[in-house]
């Protein structure tokens, strides 16, 4: 899929909120301590929908009825060069930092489920490498989602075997948050049992493919009602900020989780109709957008915490503009050295891998 400017503010936007909110724990203490000033949308969320709109137009476009098994593992090569080698790096950084005392946490929970993303599958983890959730749902998504689609395409056209994926994927994360309520449960609790378990949550970036299979298949309605999309994107946005949420209930461990991500699924269409000239801004946020998964990785332990624990002493402002710094310059060496160079290997072709495995 071409690169789109109004996807790029999407990203942009969804790593700053949560870097935002990472970094406000530096600022306790200090006359900023209250900033942003403003609750923003959530950012993880927004993360996932993109996600699940970006993966839904690769699927849509990579895989027809006469598709095999090669195709199936290209797509998956492509997925994992992207994500799994700087996700290996800075899982071992994290371990490093643990077992040095630079921040604080168990090195129990340090364990092998992090090498295949199990961490989070079913049941929630916490004192160690505490943003790896997300990278938990993101994988298992990218693993089974073309799963359902392959083996549907062998039975019904591609329009309706995309169309069925997406509704076996909201549909199932649905009920196993149903069946899995319960009223012995804290806000704690909560947020790592329900908003950040795999099984929990693949429904997300499944609102994200719905609207990459309406772009393929009704783009034109799309963009027709794009503007009525992004005002009710802004009142569910407005109506989840208004509930006094009990965390306890049946609607916020089964509903309220939804609310944000269909929400944010409506912005799509919006977004990805901007046009605009090439400027300083336009530069600043594919910049953006490109260290986002850098961003994403390393600024809570790997910076915020390390600064946090370790000069404590030094004015919270000082701390807050040196975290972001770090964060910032750190991601774009990463990706330059890095992400981008691996990524370069991820277009060589499969079948000249296994040629060279048979002679």
């Amino acid at each position: 899929m071409e690169r789109r400017i109004g996807l790029d503010i999407m990203r942009m936007a969804a790593i700053l909120i949560v870097v935002l909110g990472h970094t406000s724990i530096l600022l306790e203490g200090t006359s900023l301590k209250d900033f942003p000033y403003f609750k923003p949308i959530d950012g993880v969320d927004l993360f996932f929908v993109l996600s699940g709109f970006l993966i839904g137009g690769i699927m849509l476009r990579d895989f027809n009825k006469h598709s095999n098994i090669l195709d199936l593992l290209t797509f998956w090569k492509r997925r994992w060069f992207r994500t799994l080698p700087l996700y290996f790096l800075i899982l071992g950084l994290n371990y490093l930092v643990l077992k040095n005392g630079w921040i604080k946490g168990d090195i129990q929970q340090a364990n092998w489920t992090f090498l295949f993303f199990l961490q989070n599958l079913s049941q929630p983890f916490f004192d160690f490498f505490w943003e790896s959730w997300s990278l938990s749902v993101e994988e298992w998504f990218y693993l089974s989602s073309p799963i359902i689609f392959f083996i549907l395409l062998k039975l019904i056209s591609k329009k309706t075997a995309f169309f069925v994926t997406i509704c076996l994927m909201i549909s199932s994360t649905f009920l196993f948050r149903l069946l899995n309520t319960t009223a012995q449960i804290d806000p704690f609790f909560f947020d790592i049992t329900f908003k950040k378990v795999v099984l929990m949550r693949l429904d997300s970036i499944a609102f994200g493919l719905l609207f990459a299979w309406l772009h393929v298949y009704h783009s034109a309605v799309l963009m027709k009602f794009k503007y009525h999309f992004l005002f009710i994107c802004i009142l569910m946005l407005s109506y989840q900020r208004t509930i006094d949420l009990d965390v306890t209930s049946k609607f916020a461990q089964v509903v309220y989780l939804t609310l944000s991500p269909m929400a944010l699924s409506l912005s799509i269409p919006f977004f990805y109709s901007i046009q605009l000239n090439k400027n300083m801004f336009m530069k600043v946020v594919t910049l953006i957008s490109k260290i986002s998964y850098s961003m994403y990785l390393i600024n809570l332990a790997l910076v915020i915490e390390i600064i946090h624990i370790n000069f404590n002493a030094t004015n919270g402002i000082i701390q807050y503009l040196s975290a972001w710094f770090f964060i910032i310059s750190a991601s774009y060496l990463l990706y330059t050295f890095f992400e981008r160079p691996l990524m370069n290997l991820r277009d060589k072709p499969l079948k000249s891998f296994f040629r060279k495995i048979d002679a």
